[in-house]
């Protein structure tokens, strides 16, 4: 795979990347490195064949071995991984089993591995696939409670405006106040003491009487 896309490196922990080169291939030879293969790279090797040797053993138990795959992928997401990768194994899968079998990779055996790592893979990648999304849908989750917090930040801020627009309002009126009558001179509705009404004498005489014609 390093041979393939030498970045894929980046994915990998210090301890591992260290034991190859630029170019993908070990510091060492390679038979030195099967013959005494660096720990980081021997306790990872041992996963990946585990976990081919149980997608072989899981083919005919796929109920059990579906699950594991999928939480597999999953986290394979957590790592930075990018979806193609998952294709780099597969041609790096074949070329490694064409070069340690030879001759004896035939047609079938790489059809056969083939179907492996195909199921292997789709698992995963709806794995992986599953937890982006959810992933996403946190993201947009976080980025809306920001949004509301900055709209209830704003809203705080609205009573500081009301409470400038009632002092200037209140300012006004005092302004118009005093730029007319004083206090004293203005009726009060609340408190204004209402007109006495007229005697009933005197309405009836405005009422019937006429008025006595000017100079009479």
């Amino acid at each position: 795979m390093f041979q393939l896309v030498p970045e894929a490196r980046k994915l990998f922990p210090m301890t591992f990347r260290n034991h190859f080169a630029d170019d993908g291939l070990f510091h060492v030879s390679l038979e030195k490195a099967i013959q005494c293969p660096p720990a980081p790279v021997l306790e990872h090797f041992t996963r990946v064949l585990e976990a081919i040797g149980s997608a072989v053993a899981g083919l005919q138990n796929k109920e059990r071995m579906v699950p594991q795959l999928l939480a597999l992928g999953m986290k394979h997401a957590t790592l930075g991984l990018e979806e193609k990768y998952f294709r780099v194994g597969n041609a790096a899968l074949m070329l490694t089993l064409h070069e340690a079998l030879g001759d004896r990779f035939t047609v079938v055996l790489e059809e056969s591995w083939s179907l492996v790592y195909g199921f292997m893979s789709a698992n995963m990648i709806a794995g992986f696939r599953d937890f982006r999304s959810k992933e996403a849908q946190v993201a947009d989750f976080r980025a809306e409670i920001q949004r509301t917090m900055k709209k209830s930040e704003k809203t705080k801020s609205d009573p500081e405006k009301l409470r400038s627009l009632a002092e200037k309002i209140s300012g006004q009126l005092k302004a118009d106040k005093a730029s007319t009558k004083g206090d004293a001179d203005l009726p009060n509705l609340l408190t204004a003491t209402p007109t006495p009404s007229l005697p009933e004498k005197v309405k009836e005489t405005l009422l019937v009487e006429p008025l006595e014609e000017e100079g009479d």
